[in-house]
């Protein structure tokens, strides 16, 4: 039998990391000390002309955007990252600009500006499928959708909005934003999951500004769905807000239900309890075999053990064949 050919090298690059740190260094800070010195100029220059600060916004608009491009598609991930924060703030910055610019008055005008910065948020989406080129284009279209459906009459300045609308449409598109990423119909589906639990939260704390009540078994109902619906995906991230849902949502219903007094502080004491009884003794007896209650005593500090590799995997060996008979 021949011997096997060498094994080719690896052909994936090595990701230089001392160079992408002093990058990803150089760039964040450069955007803070680029955002800092453009509100610094405004305020030397008295910063309230309408002319300077179209200026300004549509540079950092630019900046930004061009910034991004020049760091390119096949970047390392930590440098896509730096990428996609350009292109959020240039999102943000193009936003201003056109507030500034339309100046808007009415429920059309402000629709206008937050749809056209949704549009550019849109736009680098398609360019670059990240987390905050999602949560950039989502936040606008729902702020849109709120402002056409909620806000039929923006003319709140002096009083206080009605909120219940505004609430029902947060809540309902985050909804729909976190079925999309369920179903992995947007990209990153783990980010519209989060991204629209969050938004969905803040619209039912809107609600609950009117009907507490309604709002409490809301949060507690579609925190409890989207734990299970996280849990059926094993995503910590998904998991770990609806958790805090729930914390939120049992208070809210609690605080809504009014349990004040020794009676009824009582009764909610020990219903807590209870709950907490089943939950423990069914986390108990779920999973194989017997657990201890303590495992062995390990100090926290120093390196973890390396784990012993796995014994390599031989060929089967092959028997030689027989030789052959002398011909007679």
């Amino acid at each position: 039998m021949e011997p096997a050919p060498p094994t080719a090298p690896s052909s994936t690059p090595v990701d230089p990391h001392p160079r992408i740190s002093l990058l990803e260094i150089a760039g964040y800070c450069g955007i803070a000390a680029g955002l800092f010195g453009t509100f610094a100029a405004l305020a030397g220059t008295g910063g309230e002309t309408r002319t300077t600060v179209l200026v300004a916004s549509l540079a950092l608009a630019a900046v930004f955007l061009f910034a991004g491009a020049l760091i390119g598609v096949d970047a390392p991930e930590r440098l896509a990252r730096l990428r996609s924060v350009c292109w959020f703030a240039s999102v943000v910055a193009f936003a201003i600009f056109l507030g500034v610019a339309i100046e808007p008055s009415d429920r059309g005008g402000f629709a206008l500006v937050t749809g056209l910065a949704a549009l550019d948020g849109l736009l680098l989406w398609t360019l670059s499928p990240r987390t905050l080129q999602q949560l950039a284009f989502f936040t606008f279209a729902i702020v849109t959708i709120a402002i056409l459906i909620a806000f039929p009459d923006l003319r709140f300045a002096f009083g206080s909005p009605d909120a219940s609308g505004a609430g029902l449409v947060l809540w309902l598109g985050g909804a729909v934003w976190f079925a999309l990423g369920f179903l992995g119909f947007v990209r990153p589906p783990r980010s519209a999951m989060v991204i629209g639990m969050v938004v969905g939260l803040q619209g039912l704390s809107l609600l609950g500004q009117e009907s507490p009540e309604v709002a409490a078994v809301l949060i507690l109902a579609s925190s409890a769905l989207c734990l299970y619906l996280g849990g059926s995906r094993a995503d910590r991230a998904v998991t770990g807000v609806a958790v805090v849902g729930l914390l939120i949502g049992t208070f809210a219903v609690l605080a809504a239900l009014e349990v004040e007094g020794t009676g009824p502080g009582v009764i909610t004491l020990f219903v807590g309890v209870v709950l907490l009884g089943v939950g423990v003794w069914t986390a108990r007896t779920t999973g194989p075999g017997p657990r201890a209650a303590f495992g062995p005593l390990s100090s926290p500090f120093g390196r973890p053990e390396a784990a012993a590799a796995p014994s390599p995997v031989l060929p089967p060996q092959v028997p030689p064949p027989p030789p052959e008979e002398p011909d007679r």
